[in-house]
């Protein structure tokens, strides 16, 4: 028996067909006709999303309640760190507290590339990152 997915976008839909051994009409996984399409996986889509909110709230300040709860890391010695672009992880004990944007946007954003964190813009940080995901998957 056949099971049929349909995944669409703005731009566009596409139908792809499953047998019962979890493989595509072709003989293809799945991840190969995402990266086919250029899609990020689910977990990778949602780091990106989190990192461009992220890059938008220190370069521009928007939204505003999202960047008073990013602090730019301070060592309290001269370290080469210091350079880096980085944000302050704060503690948290709880899984919880680790779902917070306040936890996860500096643990993602500290992850990414240096280069990608000094995009000049947001189209150019959003490119170099999902090049970065794929580089990485």
């Amino acid at each position: 028996m056949a099971v049929y997915y349909i995944i669409s976008s703005s731009s566009s839909s596409l139908l792809i067909e499953h047998s019962q051994d979890n493989s595509t009409k072709a003989g293809q996984d799945t991840s190969l006709s995402l990266s086919e399409l250029h899609w990020l996986p689910v977990n990778k889509r949602i780091n990106f999303k989190i990192a461009t909110l992220a890059y938008q709230s220190l370069a521009f300040d928007q939204p505003n309640y999202l960047s008073l709860v990013l602090t730019p890391h301070q060592p309290q010695r001269s370290l080469r760190s210091v350079n880096q672009n980085l944000l302050s992880v704060p503690h948290c004990n709880s899984s919880f507290g680790q779902r917070s944007f306040s936890y996860c946007a500096p643990k993602i954003w500290n992850d990414t590339p240096l280069l990608v964190r000094q995009s000049p813009s947001l189209d150019s940080f959003k490119r170099n990152l999902k090049t970065h995901y794929f580089a990485n998957n």
